[in-house]
């Protein structure tokens, strides 16, 4: 146990830092290329691992389809892009890759066909789907750089959050949250993973607002904004948490691949960020 702690303290920041630069420079400069590049990250490495979770499962899930789908769902909301098909592309996409996905599945068995299928999209709208809206926060989050600081800040909120349920969870855990699917979670760890997540929502917003510029504003105008937003987004990453463990429930294995010493793989990552990408795109809009 030291030695995953051990790894997971340096892999940790280290991919923190990573993403906080790309997205500190969108923010610093009103682009979009950080925001893109670590999409196109999480995109790829999410899209190569989901066919052999869904492996473990018995279940088929074409590699090639589910990447290449994924990635069009992704440029499609790029607006240099996305303009040739409309406000709508994105949905049209999504039906398309969907339809060529079934023919892609008619080569195998025709008994797996449904439950392959229902896999793949599943693929798509988990990964593709949420990487989709990610970029069209980046692109359209009420104004640059507010997409990026919002992105920012879920970020925060997601990883800050479960570090705060992990270590909570191992100084006060008592009572079991749901021990069928993660063994290791506990009320107490959730709760401290709540206030981790709302302390982390007004730290980010006060740093990417840039205290030390006088042109760049944070996201929002209020006290109450962030608090809302940790009170949503950090429970919100705690069920991905959990549904992600049905995944590897499912697959009767403990992680979801062995690629990230200390963290399991990818998805296991992933697994808070990703239902929240939804949830961040709307509370962009609704605490404008």
């Amino acid at each position: 146990m030291q030695a995953e702690l051990r790894r997971r303290l340096i892999i940790g920041p280290t991919l923190a830092l990573a993403t906080i630069i790309a997205l500190a420079a969108d923010i610093g400069w009103g682009g979009h290329w950080g925001a893109l590049l670590v999409a196109l990250i999480i995109t790829l490495t999410a899209s190569w691992e989901l066919p052999v979770l869904a492996a473990n499962a018995d279940l088929h899930i074409s590699r090639r389809s589910l990447l290449f789908g994924n990635l069009a769902l992704l440029a499609v909301a790029i607006p240099t892009i996305g303009v040739y098909l409309g406000p709508a592309g994105g949905s049209l996409a999504l039906g398309l890759i969907l339809v060529l996905s079934a023919l892609a599945q008619m080569r195998h068995p025709t008994e797996r066909f449904f439950r392959d299928l229902a896999a793949t999209l599943l693929g798509l709208l988990y990964i593709g789907w949420c990487m989709h809206l990610w970029v069209v926060l980046a692109h359209d989050g009420g104004g640059p750089p507010r997409g990026a600081q919002i992105l920012l800040m879920t970020l925060a909120i997601c990883k800050i959050g479960d570090t705060s349920a992990f270590f909570g969870g191992r100084s006060f855990g008592r009572h079991k949250m749901a021990p069928r699917l993660s063994p290791g979670k506990t009320w107490e760890g959730a709760a401290c993973g709540i206030l981790g997540g709302i302390g982390a929502a007004y730290l980010s917003v006060y740093l990417v607002g840039v205290p030390w510029s006088a042109t760049i504003s944070g996201p929002f105008s209020g006290w109450w904004q962030p608090l809302v937003c940790g009170l949503i987004i950090a429970p919100v990453g705690m069920l991905g948490d959990l549904a992600e463990s049905c995944l590897k429930r499912s697959g009767s294995v403990k992680d979801s691949s062995t690629a990230v010493p200390g963290f399991g793989g990818f998805l296991d990552i992933y697994d808070a960020i990703l239902p929240n990408i939804p949830v961040a795109l709307l509370l962009a809009q609704v605490l404008a």
